[in-house]
């Protein structure tokens, strides 16, 4: 059974959190990746979070690759993971990308109704700062 609790330990293990470009647009994303053998989890996390897609991949051209399935939450629908990340936070290095990340779902939600509408110039100067500070979160500076 998932919990909050058991989906935050997940994703810090497993999770991806970011902001990426789409179509010219910067927008907030999530992203677990799992061999497909465990595609069950995959698809009972995103049943439990409630929103998101489920994408195939697969690289033929690595004879080591073996075919995954991936769950995606983009834009707005990062706010049904942020509501869980504040009852259960993260608790690896991933807790100090965090707060970025939820600013960008924030902001992202509340100025545009989807990544085609508005001024994408604007809000690609609100969300680089943010991405900024994601990434340079994630150099390595010894324990903490």
């Amino acid at each position: 059974m998932i919990t909050d609790e058991w989906l935050s330990g997940f994703i810090d293990g497993e999770g991806s959190i970011g902001i990426a470009g789409h179509g010219g647009s910067l927008q907030p994303r999530f992203r677990i990746n799992q061999r497909d053998d465990d595609g069950d989890l995959v698809r009972a996390i995103r049943e439990y979070i409630g929103l998101g897609t489920l994408h195939g991949k697969y690289d033929r051209k690595n004879i080591n690759a073996k075919p995954q399935l991936a769950y995606c939450l983009v834009g707005s629908d990062c706010n049904a993971l942020t509501a869980i990340l504040d009852r259960a936070p993260l608790r690896s290095k991933k807790r100090f990308e965090y707060p970025h990340w939820k600013k960008a779902v924030e902001i992202y939600s509340n100025n545009l109704c989807n990544r085609w509408s508005g001024d994408l110039v604007a809000r690609g100067a609100m969300l680089q700062p943010l991405k900024d500070k994601i990434e340079a979160s994630r150099l390595y500076i010894g324990a903490r």
